[in-house]
């Protein structure tokens, strides 16, 4: 399928028909190639009706240039914002992410349930200031990047910050034991729950993919290190089965914590990630010592990384295993349980980008503009954005308290943090013909 393929669809009903025919003529295999699948990435792919549904999908979501349009806007009014107010935007969003999450695990960290968390990659403070709220016998530490290396905006509430210390490094560092005495001092004694959504600030469209998965395997070695027995981890994960992600899932679901469930927060339901809440940490010494030794020799090896992720050599292929090799049973059962620990995200993203689809199609872009040209002539930027709908979209392209973003042609840029983030995979089909002809 080419672009001018997507742009002759006007209606939701004539996409949904294109998926359904590219489904139905196509063998599983010889599509997993076409989006440019990974070898690892296959059997879950032919293993999953949902999980073809939303790559088909997402082809030509990326592709239609009502989307384009919607995202190059949106950079445009993200572009014009002030540095607060998008902080501020994206505080409050992540405030209301952390409330769904509480939600959607029985309320595992209400009212006297939290009572010393170590929140990486803090900034700006939503998830923080919801504990904190939630929790007031509760203390906490934060550890995010600098204002100046990030451009994110530390929004907690002065009235927290007798509980709540904040620090600025970063976590890689952190888990290498590269930090001064102060942070060293802040991080001693155990934590009954720790929040690793450091990869939220890595630029989307420019952060190598080994710094990615060397952040995540920072954040959790850090959290190994710290975390007390029966405690909480929360983690951001890319929600594609990559090799490397069902080895962090394998490690976390079986001798590390009773119990793992996902999360997908509606502020982020069209992004390619979600949050893994890992309840009862019950790892022995042992155990715990072998998986730290795994992810430094991880680490080591992303240090020295180079290429493309899916190369044969230097690719996340030769990643070192964090969990233990499989026999071809387990491999199986392990292949059962992630198909039906996604498949619940897998359906939700469908479903966001599904209705954001449909929206641009029936000209939501348009009445968009129009909304925004009427409120900026008729008020301040700041109750604008209270009333009508925001300045900046947590997360937009080229927001600039995301890091500063080079505006990618047709506004892909953000378009890619939305419907795909590819995290260390190996793509989801490219410009050239994929398709050609089903209009």
């Amino acid at each position: 399928m080419d672009r001018e393929a997507a742009c002759e669809f006007k209606t939701i009903a004539d996409v949904d028909r294109a998926v359904l025919r590219v489904l139905n003529d196509s063998e599983n295999r010889e599509l997993a190639s076409e989006l440019q699948l990974s070898a690892f990435e296959v059997p879950f792919f032919t293993g999953s009706p949902i999980l073809r549904q939303l790559l088909v999908l997402k082809e030509f979501y990326r592709r239609s240039n009502a989307v384009d349009t919607f995202y190059i806007e949106q950079g445009q009014r993200n572009r014009a914002a002030r540095t607060n107010d998008t902080s501020l935007l994206h505080f409050e969003a992540f405030e209301a992410s952390f409330r769904e999450i509480n939600e959607a695990t029985h309320q595992a960290f209400r009212r006297g349930h939290v009572h010393k968390f170590l929140d990486l990659g803090f900034a700006p403070g939503g998830f923080a200031t919801w504990i904190l709220r939630t929790n007031p016998e509760a203390h906490g530490v934060g550890i995010s990047l600098s204002l100046k290396a990030s451009g994110i905006q530390s929004q907690i509430d002065p009235r927290f910050r007798e509980r709540f210390q904040e620090c600025y490094d970063d976590v890689r560092r952190v888990a290498a034991g590269q930090v001064d005495s102060g942070i060293e001092n802040l991080l001693h004694g155990k934590f009954d729950l720790i929040i690793a959504n450091a990869t939220i600030m890595l630029q989307e469209d420019a952060a190598l993919w080994s710094d990615r998965i060397h952040l995540i395997y920072a954040q959790i070695l850090v959290a190994l290190q710290h975390i007390t027995s029966g405690g909480s981890f929360v983690i951001s994960l890319p929600m594609r089965p990559f090799d490397w992600v069902v080895d962090i899932i394998a490690v976390l679901q079986g001798p590390s914590f009773e119990s793992i469930t996902t999360v997908k927060p509606k502020f982020q339901a069209r992004r390619s990630i979600t949050y893994l809440v890992c309840q009862g940490f019950r790892a022995a010494d042992r155990e715990k010592g072998v998986l730290m030794d795994r992810l430094r020799v991880g680490i080591q090896y992303l240090e020295n990384a180079g290429g493309p992720v899916n190369a044969l050599s230097g690719g996340t292929a030769m990643l070192p295993r964090l969990s233990d090799v499989l026999t071809q049973t387990h491999m199986a059962e392990q292949q059962s349980f992630i198909l039906g620990f996604l498949a619940p995200v897998w359906h939700q993203q469908y479903n966001a980008i599904h209705e954001h689809y449909q929206w641009m199609l029936e000209g939501g872009n348009r009445r968009q503009s129009s909304i925004t040209m009427q409120a900026s002539a008729a008020d301040t930027a700041t109750s604008w954005r209270r009333q009508q709908a925001p300045a900046v979209q947590p997360g937009g392209a080229n927001s600039p308290n995301w890091r500063t973003r080079s505006t990618e042609p047709h506004g892909r840029a953000q378009r890619g943090r939305d419907e795909g983030s590819h995290h260390g995979g190996t793509g989801s089909g490219t410009e050239g013909s994929w398709r050609k002809g089903l209009h």
